[in-house]
């Protein structure tokens, strides 16, 4: 079975930004990740909610640039009406999460992806999809 992957906003930017984190060089972790699992065939998804919050940083054209590498196996996957209402209602008793993080777990629980992310807001969510840093992932 192919392996899925649903990248996290902060990813794609430690990607495109080469960031660092203190010591850590979060943008090599990614870049490795994102390499590794392109030549292995497995699939990036991303939604609409991934795209409106790179958009706070990018043009559209800065994003179009970003996904060109992994365009064969990138897929855009939906967000039905059902997630984003169970976003909504999560969000209100999981108030250590943003709404859109949890969308995003969503997003990646329903099309049988990991989620990758560094973002902290995830921590209370791993009871809902399987969550891992780039640098974690072992495509063995």
């Amino acid at each position: 079975m192919e392996k899925r992957f649903y990248v996290d906003t902060c990813i794609w930017r430690d990607y495109f930004e080469d960031r660092m984190d203190n010591m850590r060089p979060m943008g090599e972790f990614a870049s490795h990740f994102l390499f590794e699992a392109n030549e292995k065939g497995c699939s990036f998804l991303y939604s609409d909610l991934v795209v409106e919050e790179l958009q706070k940083a990018y043009s559209p054209q800065k994003i179009a640039l970003i996904f060109q590498p992994y365009l064969s196996n990138l897929r855009k996957v939906p967000i039905t009406r059902e997630q984003a209402l169970e976003s909504k209602q999560l969000a209100r008793t999981r108030t250590e999460s943003h709404r859109q993080d949890i969308l995003h777990a969503i997003l990646a629980r329903d099309n049988h992806a990991t989620l990758v992310t560094r973002d902290k807001g995830f921590e209370s969510l791993t009871d809902m999809v399987v969550i891992a840093r780039p640098e974690e992932i072992r495509l063995d």
